[in-house]
């Protein structure tokens, strides 16, 4: 029987915490494209979890992956299928840019310390040697390149790119391995790809183009400030803002249409594993003290520093 959703993300949950994980589960009716939020020292981790892993759509992919850029955080995917197949266990995949891995496998890495070697990628299974220790170990052996390319089947080309980094076939790392008399294959660490990977700036771009409205408003005076704002579309919050190592997750309410408790009680936990600072920029002066500080779009109109924004939010966290 196939896990069902809110199985397969409550799992997920028990791996982390037992892992020594902070970790915050989006809300059952929230609608988000993560499932959960989790951070432990300075590894912060943003995961869907899917039933199958080429479900993950390509828009959603990008936001996932500019999310991570201005959190520093790591995104992934957590699946069991990928396509009409069972995903295998130990082995590390791909999808739309982002790290995909199975329960299994990140229980053995989180749990048992034991990480994944292997990774998927079109044309087979693969995995990655260490470049300077093959190169070292075959030059102090005086093996020429000619030499280990016969014993591997391939061109000596493709030597000199696995001493350079590149990625071998699984039975071509075995015959180097057992010819050397030397591991060489390096394990891999799935949180190791943050956002810095993720080229999604033309993405962002866009995004900001299609802004209308107070959102667009906002984003504008948010940019005059300095800040490299991220909108969102599929998320408990509308726009994340970051200027050196200052980091805003924001609410954009009309006048009209405050966010609701359930969103509030969301932005003010995500912003406390996130280390971002939590604000509702709306379209009314709020007089009545709320869960997450509000600043009204005149007030930010009229700033002109962002010193004076993150003051002005610090004083209404601490209700002066």
């Amino acid at each position: 029987m196939r896990e069902s959703q809110t199985e397969r993300v409550r799992e997920t949950t028990r791996i982390l915490a037992k892992a020594g994980f902070y970790v915050y589960h989006v809300p059952a009716g929230v609608p988000s494209i993560f499932d959960c939020v989790a951070r432990r020292d300075e590894v912060l981790l943003i995961i869907r979890t899917v039933t199958n892993a080429d479900s993950v759509a390509n828009e959603v992919a990008r936001e996932l992956k500019a999310m991570a850029l201005a959190l520093r955080a790591v995104p992934l995917v957590v699946s069991e299928r990928a396509g009409g197949e069972e995903m295998q266990h130990g082995i590390l995949y791909t999808r739309a840019g982002l790290a995909v891995l199975t329960l299994k496998t990140m229980e053995e890495f989180l749990l048992e310390g034991v990480p994944p070697f292997v990774f998927a990628a079109p044309g087979g299974l693969y995995v990655k040697m260490d470049g300077e220790l093959l190169r070292r170990v075959r030059q102090e052996n005086d093996i020429s390149l000619g030499d280990l390319a016969n014993v591997a089947g391939v061109s000596r080309r493709a030597v000199q790119q696995y001493e350079d980094g590149a990625g071998a076939t699984v039975d071509v790392a075995v015959r180097i391995e057992k010819y050397l008399r030397q591991p060489v294959i390096q394990p891999l660490d799935p949180f190791t790809r943050r956002g810095e990977d993720h080229p999604v700036g033309a993405w962002v771009e866009e995004e900001l183009g299609r802004l209308r409205g107070q959102e667009r408003r906002v984003a504008e005076q948010l940019g005059a400030l300095g800040f490299k704002v991220v909108p969102t579309q599929r998320c408990p919050f509308d726009a994340l803002g970051t200027r050196m190592s200052d980091r805003l997750i924001t609410g954009i309410e009309e006048a009209q249409s405050p966010l609701g408790s359930p969103r509030e009680e969301v932005l003010e936990t995500l912003a406390r594993i996130t280390e971002a600072r939590p604000v509702i920029f709306s379209g009314r002066k709020e007089r009545k003290k709320r869960r997450v500080p509000v600043v009204s779009v005149g007030e930010l109109d009229g700033l002109g520093d962002p010193n004076r924004l993150l003051d002005l939010i610090d004083d209404r966290q601490q209700g002066k």
